[in-house]
């Protein structure tokens, strides 16, 4: 076995070991070769790709593999090797049938005008189960003989990638140890995590250069879960001169590499991502002297990667909106080999000739009808990718939909921002709601409504233990609570002969209401129908087709009226003022709603992950600055957190915090308070360092009364159940001195003169402030006698 020391070498020692040219003189061009990961190693598109390699599921009529090695080509590319792990034989199969194979490369006579076609071979490996490892196969294989383009087969772009080529090899000649040169897109950090699905990246690099000291990225673009702080190595700033950090960057996954790159896969064999482990672990291990690079790409050039639904919905959209030209669907560049012809009409809307779309059917803007396919009389379509010979029947609205070839989609149905894969069924009057995924041939019975952002196929899910799920780009969490989602996987019903099954789903696609029920659950297909539920295994399954939510547009139409008619509609200026008064308190209660949930999930973290005090506090302090608030405000929050560990998980903690609540409710006051100080034990000093005026603890006070009320940013929190024990609480934290005794009769005083409506908890506090009262005089009194 290799020696573990070998695990931490540099490539310079390798490079030393290349042979020199014979003569100084001889300038040999190298071959520009490319690899690409037709693998994702992920289960974002499950169940779609049980039976179809990802690589090869059709995008705007195209397989995604196809996109990425025109576009190679196009580049000047003359070698490929495509890596394919998960259904080898059909890549290695459709790279033949497509045209995809030996190329014409290495001939001398082309036609004027046509494009020399690269060699392309497949390289399949059904043991590799990461990025890595597909890598060091390659590095193994010894086939890369000089600098190579890098990327994932599921890319679709439009990128010139001489620039970035001719820096990169000019780099090298200066710095051989400069092993990676990552492309970059400028698309904001909104776009990137919303519309893409991607998750939150922060690129640091140096102002001068582009080489990359800090790569990190986390979370997701659905997530609301406050995102840790990014924190830089203090030795960046003795190395490099001026640093600038980005977050508005998005990865193309388009990379330009020195063959040193496979070559570390091959001496590290932790390193089994390409981002997370190679280029984080690079980057960390900075002695080693190997270095990365970034390269910006042009704001008119085009680039991104369909790794999850969310992105091939977007992508899928670019598409159509022309900004990946030249590979549109009207102008037959993909694929090369039997091309589909398409008009473009108004509205970037593409239609094949061979389509048949009745006269009182409505196509809006952003649809692509393939071959074949007809579309029955008063139906509606709109921002749809619709399939060859898939048939729609009448008064069907399909809105952000991907049918895919051979669907049938019949009467008075509805399908909304969902995937249905090749051949699905769905009966009369069903509803395939937003969100749905629908893998091949599964049959949806009639009048039957699927849930939001449910994954039917026809095979059964396996159980968790035998379902192989590690991958590169998966985001696996244990906050998912798999062993609860499991319930919703549906089991298979008996056993059954693969001849009963193919009868009984023969029998409900040619007709609804056929009797399924002895193999598929009516309470998941309907009544007739056929498939099986998966339940989510992946943060990714998550980001799902279904369009986020975006703001209304403007409407500018009464700036066009007359003024005549404006005074006629215009409304009465009070009631203006009272609606606008009232939404500026709603918004203001929605920005507080989000502090308090920044602060909460903020404060669970330190506890989760055990942090000391100090530790705690400058997260908080972190906080503070970035939402410009005051300490007080921070401390305020996190004593209702606290409070709110005594109680069970409310319906706003996030999945990953919910098991440090407990299970079940306080039994009474005594329990609440044992639970409470357990807490306070621990935080209490933290507390009393942030709440230190009068004021600022009178606040505190007002917002333990909000809480237990359940009003504003508290609602739904089960504070409720605090109002008996309101007392006792309040007591404990003046014995653990969170609050003093002027803050709590100063509270009092100021509640006095409320409205009777407004003094519950001044009345269930009574006591404890007599008690204080009298204590005060009696302090007094003894004083005066001494």
């Amino acid at each position: 076995p290799r020696p573990r020391t070998f695990c931490r070498v540099g490539v310079a020692s390798r490079v030393a070991m290349a042979p020199k040219p014979a003569a100084a003189d001889v300038h040999v061009k190298p071959t520009l070769q490319a690899v690409v990961l037709a693998d994702s190693f992920a289960t974002a598109f499950k169940p779609l790709t049980e039976k179809t390699p990802k690589a090869l599921v059709p995008l705007g009529h195209v397989p995604m593999l196809e996109y990425t090695l025109e576009w190679l080509s196009s580049q000047g590319v003359e070698e490929t090797y495509v890596l394919a792990c998960a259904h080898a034989e059909m890549i290695d199969e459709y790279l033949k049938s497509a045209g995809w194979g030996e190329g014409d490369a290495g001939d001398k006579e082309t036609k004027p005008g046509q494009r020399r076609r690269m060699t392309t071979k497949c390289v399949p490996s059904a043991s590799c189960v990461s990025a890595g490892e597909a890598l060091r196969l390659i590095d193994h294989k010894h086939v890369i003989r000089s600098d190579f383009v890098l990327v994932s087969g599921d890319v679709v772009t439009n990128i010139d990638l001489k620039d970035a080529l001719e820096r990169h090899r000019a780099r090298r000649k200066k710095e051989k140890l400069a092993v990676m040169t990552v492309c970059l897109r400028n698309v904001g950090a909104s776009v990137r995590e919303s519309r893409y699905g991607d998750s939150n990246l922060t690129i640091a690099m140096d102002a001068e250069t582009n080489k990359i000291v800090h790569y990190e990225e986390h979370g997701s673009g659905h997530s609301a879960t406050k995102l840790p702080p990014t924190s830089l190595d203090a030795s960046l700033f003795g190395e490099v001169k001026n640093i600038r950090v980005r977050t508005d960057l998005m990865d193309c996954h388009v990379d330009i590499c020195a063959p040193e790159f496979l070559m570390l896969f091959t001496d590290n064999f932790d390193y089994q991502h390409i981002r997370r482990d190679f280029i984080v672990g690079t980057l960390n291990e900075r002695e080693l002297g190997n270095t990365i690079y970034g390269y910006e790409i042009s704001r008119y050039d085009y680039a991104a990667r369909v790794h999850n639904l969310r992105s091939y919905d977007a992508v899928s959209r670019d598409i159509l909106n022309r900004w990946t030209f030249p590979y549109v669907p009207d102008t037959r560049v993909v694929p090369v080999q039997d091309p589909q012809t398409f008009t473009h009409t108004w509205g970037n809307n593409y239609l094949s000739p061979d389509c048949e779309v009745h006269e009182s059917a409505k196509l809006t803007k952003g649809c692509s009808i393939g071959a074949g396919t007809v579309i029955g009389a008063g139906t509606s379509v709109s921002h749809s990718v619709i399939g060859k010979n898939v048939i729609i029947g009448q008064n069907c609205v399909i809105s952000g939909a991907y049918i895919f070839d051979g669907a049938c989609i019949e009467n008075e149905s509805s399908v909304t921002s969902a995937i249905l894969q090749e051949a699905v069924v769905v009966h009369a009057y069903a509803h395939v709601t937003a969100g749905c995924v629908l893998a091949a041939d599964v049959v949806i019975g009639s009048g039957f409504s699927v849930k939001p952002n449910t994954r039917i196929s026809l095979k059964a899910q396996p159980a968790i233990e035998d379902d192989d799920y590690d991958s590169d780009d998966s985001e696996q969490s244990t906050s998912l609570g798999l062993g609860e989602l499991e319930l919703v996987r549906d089991e298979v019903l008996g056993e059954h002969t693969m001849e009963q099954i193919a009868e009984a789903l023969a029998a409900a696609k040619a007709r609804a209401g056929a009797d399924t029920s002895a193999i598929w659950a009516p309470t998941s297909v309907g009544a007739g129908g056929a498939g099986y539920v998966w339940a989510p295994r992946e943060e990714s399954w998550f980001r799902n087709i279904a369009q986020p939510k975006a703001r209304e547009p403007y409407d500018c139409s009464h700036e066009y009226a007359t003024e005549e008619a404006k005074r006629e509609s215009a409304p009465d200026s009070r009631a203006v003022a009272v609606a606008e008064s009232d939404s500026d308190e709603q918004e203001d209660v929605k920005r507080e709603g989000v502090f308090q949930r920044e602060v909460a999930e903020t404060f669970l973290r330190c506890v989760k992950q055990g942090y000391a005090q100090e530790n705690a506090v400058v997260e908080l302090q972190g906080l503070k600055m970035a939402e410009n608030r005051t300490f007080a405000d921070i401390a305020r929050y996190v004593l209702m957190t606290i409070v709110g560990l005594t109680l069970p998980a409310h319906g706003k903690t996030s999945r990953e915090n919910v098991k440090l609540y407990p299970a079940t409710a306080p039994s009474g006051t005594p329990e609440l308070l044992k639970r409470l100080r357990e807490r306070l034990k621990e935080w209490a000093p933290l507390l009393s360092r942030f709440l230190r005026s009068e004021d600022d603890q009178v606040e505190a006070l007002l917002t333990l009364e909000e809480f237990c009320s359940e009003d504003e940013v508290f609602k739904g929190m089960g504070g409720a159940v605090c109002v008996p024990s309101f007392a006792k609480i309040l007591h404990m934290l003046y014995d653990m001195d969170v609050i003093g005794e002027e803050s709590v009769l100063a509270w009092a005083e100021e509640k006095a003169e409320a409205d009777e409506a407004d003094k519950k908890f001044l009345r269930l506090a009574q006591p404890f402030i007599d008690w204080l009262e009298e204590a005060s005089s009696e302090e007094e009194s003894s004083s005066e006698d001494d």
